[in-house]
């Protein structure tokens, strides 16, 4: 079976780690999430080729240091 994982990392708090069965809803919960998070406006979406081969689904930072992402795995 394979989940999602979302992974939030932000300075101001401890990172936050939310697993979900349904991939679409975690690519919108970690989005959604992304700009709730991103006060300033720098908030930038990316993948690249290397994230992907790396099975990541989503990412994003904004802020000093902060980011979200999604990856997919496999569970036993």
């Amino acid at each position: 079976m394979k989940v999602a994982i979302v992974l939030h990392v932000d300075r101001h708090a401890d990172p936050e780690v939310s697993v979900f069965a349904d991939t679409g809803a975690a690519l919108t919960w970690a989005a959604a999430r992304a700009r709730e998070f991103d006060r300033f406006g720098d908030l930038e979406e990316q993948l690249t080729d290397g994230m992907r081969r790396d099975g990541w689904l989503y990412f994003a930072t904004y802020g000093e240091g902060a980011s979200i992402r999604v990856e997919q795995k496999e569970v036993q």
